[in-house]
């Protein structure tokens, strides 16, 4: 589920319970990093916009008012390499902010509630927090570099593939059809 998600797809990659999964971009590089030998089938099209909401009533209007404070962001998760590119493109870096690691559902609940500052969000959660008031859309790769964007695809590990090309057919022709 997007409340878990790479961590978990990562840890049925090694221990060899999961041989093809579409999920993002930065937790398979994570998972190939860590010695799991992926191949990537295919990708998900575009990237997905990555934002960063804060309060309703928060005085940030630029990220760097943001630093020293305390963002919600699902560390791991592809939107974390998109914040992290938009963070150094304003001359700071992670750990200029206090990062709380959380998913987006209680992410959104610290938010709303005052207990951070901010969130990193993907699709158009940001905007339906703002559409109700919650919070103001402070920026988005809306008109970002691409690469900023987060990437998914269709993962297999790399024995299963060779072993099953087949299968891995399979799920390629049914997501080409589902887009």
């Amino acid at each position: 589920p997007p409340a878990v998600g790479g961590p978990v797809v990562n840890e049925g990659f090694a221990a060899k319970t999961i041989d093809v999964a579409l999920y993002g971009d930065l937790p398979a590089v994570i998972a190939m990093a860590g010695g799991v030998d992926l191949k990537l089938v295919t990708t998900s099209g575009a990237g997905t916009n990555i934002y960063i909401a804060v309060g309703a009533g928060s005085k940030a209007r630029t990220l760097t008012d943001l630093k020293g404070k305390r963002v919600a962001l699902h560390r791991g998760r592809p939107w974390e390499a998109g914040f992290a590119r938009y963070a150094e493109a304003q001359g700071l870096k992670l750990e200029d902010f206090k990062i709380i690691n959380t998913n987006a559902q209680a992410g959104t609940a610290a938010l709303t509630s005052g207990k951070v500052d901010a969130i990193v969000l993907i699709q158009s959660e940001a905007y339906v927090l703002e559409e109700k008031g919650l919070a103001r859309v402070l920026w988005s790769t809306k008109d970002a570099p691409e690469s900023w964007k987060m990437l998914g695809g269709t993962f297999a590990r790399t024995a299963f593939a060779e072993a099953n090309p087949e299968i891995v057919q399979i799920v390629v022709d049914a997501l080409v059809r589902q887009s």
